[in-house]
């Protein structure tokens, strides 16, 4: 597989994100269960990764099936997780297993990854909130070079979080854009950012890129990309969706 400094989405919040000889994935959903559009590639078509990323519980972003099918290949690959629930994913039987901690970086390779808070839950009726212990939710920023990638995980805004990003030089944002309603949190759907915080929060943080993700999987539980869209031309922001597995170059210019 050719080596380039690149993002690529595979659906849901499912991301690689390559730089040279360093490959990183987060919430790689890629079994193939009832859902709008099936995955366009298996564990095994993804070439090598280094590490997987984990950004919390819920089955779309840590899957099982997904993550025991890639170490099946891979027996050396990193799995990261919240340390909240290192735990629990040790009782899926993965291995090379290490908890992130909000704040404290890490690297792989050449990229330096940082977690950041999420604010998010499991279940409806705990309200939203940072985790219990704290940090059981997280995104992860991504450097790789001059270009920084925020993965958001599951998050709806909060206080400092555009301080904290702009903080972090983070130029490429993924950010869910399916939203809350009344109508899915009684179905206890955790909610995430509507389109319009979702650009609100690229031009706070001064992002080159904003890549929408989480809208298109689930019949129940989808997001307007074309709100976003529009949004985003009103409020001057790039907005990028590709094609799944459809390489996003990470430099771009200011």
């Amino acid at each position: 597989m050719e080596q380039m400094r690149a993002i690529r989405w595979y659906g849901q919040a499912g991301f690689v994100v390559e730089d040279g000889g360093a490959r990183i994935a987060v919430d790689l959903f890629l079994r193939p269960d009832p859902r709008l559009r099936k995955p366009v590639v298996g564990p095994d078509d993804l070439g090598p990764l280094d590490a997987v990323l984990a950004t919390h519980e819920h089955h779309d972003h840590l899957d099982e099936w997904t993550l025991r099918a890639l170490q099946e290949h891979q027996p050396q690959l990193r799995v990261v997780v919240p340390e909240p629930i290192r735990r629990q994913a040790e009782s899926l039987r993965l291995m090379n297993l290490e908890g992130a901690v909000p704040n404290v970086s890490f690297t792989v390779g050449a990229l330096e990854v940082t977690p950041v808070r999420a604010l998010h839950a499991v279940h409806m009726d705990e309200g939203y909130h940072f985790g219990e212990p704290d940090g059981r939710f997280l995104g992860y920023a991504i450097r790789a070079g001059s270009a920084v990638v925020y993965h958001s995980g599951d998050t709806i805004m909060y206080p400092k979080l555009a301080e904290t990003l702009k903080a972090l030089g983070v130029t490429i944002l993924l950010l869910p854009i399916n939203g809350r309603t009344y109508r899915r949190e009684n179905q206890d759907l955790v909610g995430n950012l509507h389109p319009e915080e979702a650009v609100d929060l690229a031009v706070e943080v001064g992002a080159r890129v904003l890549i929408p993700m989480h809208f298109e999987t689930y019949p129940n539980n989808l997001g307007d990309v074309g709100q976003a869209a529009d949004l985003a031309l009103q409020a001057g922001v790039t907005l990028v969706v590709p094609h799944y597995g459809q390489p996003v170059p990470m430099d771009w210019p200011d």
